[in-house]
């Protein structure tokens, strides 16, 4: 149970909003149905609220501050920036940190990734490389290619496109009458040779009609952190080149270091034709996303003077934002001269020597750990999936103890900044491990 004291700070808030509607939340006729925990500001690892509590940020707000909060060279980025010029439109105009970011970005990620397309978000970075996929062989005079083959516990984004990809029925449920069907292949996470039978089969019966498969590479994110090995990558991308489907690689969660590389892909050193970026893109400033493509693929949308369009006719109002772009070039910089991968060694110690502690604990199911990522899989109450409650119990009791995670149902898992300081990291682990211990003993 939380401590009485605790229970009576959080009822006595005032932003009880009776107007905003929160996203994943139960709602009631007067807001929340369970009272929001009112942040004031944020700084380093930590957020703070309005009494004054300190609470360890354990899921980098929902994966983005990969760097911590309020980093000081990105603050003064988005300063310098703001100065500057705000906003343009990337139509017919181009400026300097749009131009920037794409070189660099260019430089940064997998061998033949050579084009950037710019949007505002990790759904819409997912909708413009199935665009470009079923684009792409339509002009290459193979239109019969319009199917897509995806993963089981796949989360790929909340738009009608990305929710396609998707196998989280709790999300989607209700979008089924809008979602087109994609061919859904058993998960690496429960089988990597199973996994990859299913995609052999598939694209011996119906390769001619397929035109790319998108993975989340190592980790499936919000599918309760499954992961697999990069092994995996390397056969998959054979199989696809050998029939000439395209792979479509969704970094938005595992990219940016987060998997211990700066890529998920590096680690199986293979590229994808399309990768999708996001998240610690703005190192959680800003709403910004890209989507990267082969040469070979952006050939297909080049003009050739022949009066056929090949123009890929998408685009939003906020792609490429000088402000957006400005910040994320900023964090590139600041992951080289900060050298944030050389320094994730003794974090993802702590990390796996804490996995391995409480894997001992009778209430924990299973453990799992990926780079700067890892998930306790406890023994659901009731049956394992996002809807189970005993993730929420723990979470609930960490916060009173000023650690804030935001379970996946059964699955408790650990997103921290990247440069969390090592204290701050012991603290956080050695409280889940306080409260998981109390619990199995309840």
């Amino acid at each position: 149970m939380l401590p009485l004291d605790f229970l009576a700070s959080l009822l006595d808030r005032s932003c009880m909003s009776k107007t905003l509607w929160y996203p994943y939340s139960a709602m009631t006729t007067h807001g929340l149905k369970s009272p929001p925990l009112e942040i004031v500001s944020a700084e380093g690892s930590h957020l703070i609220a309005k009494d004054g509590r300190r609470y360890i940020d354990g899921i980098g707000s929902w994966w983005v501050s990969s760097l911590g909060h309020q980093h000081p060279r990105l603050i003064q980025a988005l300063k310098s920036q703001a100065d500057q010029m705000c906003h343009v439109a990337l139509a017919g105009i181009t400026h300097e940190p749009a131009e920037q970011l794409a070189d660099a970005l260019v430089e940064i990620t997998p061998a033949n990734l050579d084009r950037v397309f710019f949007s505002d978000n990790g759904s819409t970075a997912i909708e413009v490389a199935a665009r470009i996929a079923l684009q792409y062989f339509v002009q290459t005079g193979q239109a019969n290619k319009k199917q897509f083959m995806t993963l089981s516990h796949a989360f790929h984004g909340d738009t009608v496109a990305s929710a396609s990809f998707s196998d989280m029925p709790e999300f989607h449920q209700h979008m089924q009458s809008i979602c087109f069907e994609s061919i859904r292949i058993p998960s690496p996470a429960d089988g990597e040779e199973a996994s990859l039978h299913a995609v052999r089969q598939s694209l011996e019966e119906r390769g001619q009609s397929i035109a790319a498969m998108i993975i989340e590479p190592l980790i499936q994110g919000a599918g309760g952190m499954q992961m697999y090995s990069a092994d995996y990558l390397k056969q998959l991308v054979n199989l696809l080149k050998s029939h000439d489907v395209l792979l479509i690689s969704d970094e938005i969660f595992v990219g940016y270091g987060r998997t211990g590389k700066m890529w998920a892909m590096d680690h199986a050193e293979v590229s994808p034709d399309i990768m999708c970026v996001s998240k610690g893109f703005t190192g959680g400033l800003l709403p910004m996303a890209a989507t990267l493509s082969s040469e070979v693929v952006f050939q297909a949308f080049v003009d050739r003077d022949d009066g056929y369009d090949r123009t890929l006719r998408y685009g939003h109002t906020f792609c490429a934002n000088p402000l957006g772009a400005a910040v994320a070039l900023e964090v590139i910089d600041v992951f080289r001269d900060e050298k944030v991968l050389a320094q994730l060694e003794p974090r993802m110690l702590l990390l796996e020597q804490a996995m391995q502690r409480m894997l001992m604990l009778s209430n924990v199911k299973k453990v799992r750990r990926c780079g700067m990522v890892a998930a306790i899989e406890l023994e659901p109450e009731k049956q394992s999936g996002y809807l189970d409650q005993v993730g929420w119990k723990v979470a609930h009791e960490l916060l009173s103890l000023g650690v804030y995670l935001r379970p996946l149902g059964n699955v408790l898992y650990f997103v921290p900044a990247l440069n969390m300081p090592l204290v701050v990291l012991q603290e956080m682990l050695e409280k889940t491990e306080l409260v998981l211990n109390k619990q199995r003993i309840n």
